[in-house]
């Protein structure tokens, strides 16, 4: 009587596994393969939107239409001597939303006046010289110097106005505000005067609508609020959108969408 034997393995069940090991090594490497295509054409893909971006933003600066005048309400001034960008090298507090208080709004409204008034009674060989001096006396002088010796040139200019008779003084702040926006080549505006470059006016913008998103539109409506047309809109259009671009990553804020930006605090991950 002989012991049973086991019996065979199937011949064919083993070819089928052998297959199988074959099939998923190949399908395994097509995915890779297929991952490594996808992600060089998307690199691609990047590089042309941000080049179509460029055209657009420098297309959109000759042909935009023109508008009305803008009827959006005037917005609070910020405080001269506050203000930083990194573009200066200076640090950014928060949000950057710092406001005059209204007794010092309503003093740098008077003295404004009162300075004006006495330049125009003062002889025109004089009031180039105080320009001269004034502007001299700025660049040397802090904000906090430079707004003490507004309150002095208040005074002096109201008594100088009551008596109708030539100042030696003139107001700061006024000589100020007109060097800086002829040193940013914009149209004239009381709440541009302080910046000496456009890539602080827009930072400054950007940080007073933050979180919402900025375009070149809403600079010029927040610095000109009664509206601007023709070569003037377009000047200012091209200058806030170029600022906006080139300070997008690098001066304290980013680019959400084509055209829209948003300030970007410390310590907030990049989105």
């Amino acid at each position: 009587m002989q012991p049973p034997q086991a019996p065979s393995p199937p011949v064919v069940a083993q070819q089928a596994l052998s297959e199988l090991v074959n099939y998923y090594r190949e399908l395994a490497r097509y995915h890779r393969s297929s991952v490594d295509y996808h992600q060089q054409l998307l690199e691609q893909h990047v590089l042309e939107a941000e080049a179509a971006e460029k055209q657009l933003a420098s297309i959109e600066a000759i042909l935009h239409p023109l508008q009305t005048k803008s009827s959006s309400p005037q917005t609070p001034k910020l405080v001269p001597q506050e203000i930083s960008d990194r573009a200066n090298g200076q640090q950014v507090n928060g949000t950057g939303k710092i406001r005059l208080s209204e007794e010092k709004a309503q003093e740098k409204i008077a003295e404004k006046d009162s300075a004006t008034l006495a330049s125009e009674e003062s002889k025109p060989e004089k009031k180039a010289t105080e320009v001269e001096k004034s502007n001299s006396k700025t660049s040397q002088l802090s904000d906090r110097q430079s707004l003490k010796n507004n309150s002095k040139t208040k005074s002096s200019s109201t008594k100088t106005a009551k008596t109708k008779k030539p100042t030696t003084q003139k107001n700061p702040a006024k000589t100020k505000s007109s060097t800086s926006t002829n040193s940013l080549k914009l149209p004239y505006s009381e709440k541009l005067a302080f910046y000496e470059t456009t890539v602080n006016a827009v930072a400054v913008c950007l940080q007073e609508f933050y979180p919402q998103v900025v375009s070149a539109e809403d600079v010029i409506k927040y610095y000109y609020p009664e509206g601007l047309a023709g070569e003037d809109r377009k000047k200012a259009y091209a200058a806030f959108s170029n600022g906006l671009s080139k300070g997008a990553g690098k001066q304290g804020w980013v680019r959400t969408s084509v055209g829209k930006y948003r300030w970007k605090n410390e310590g907030e991950t990049k989105t």
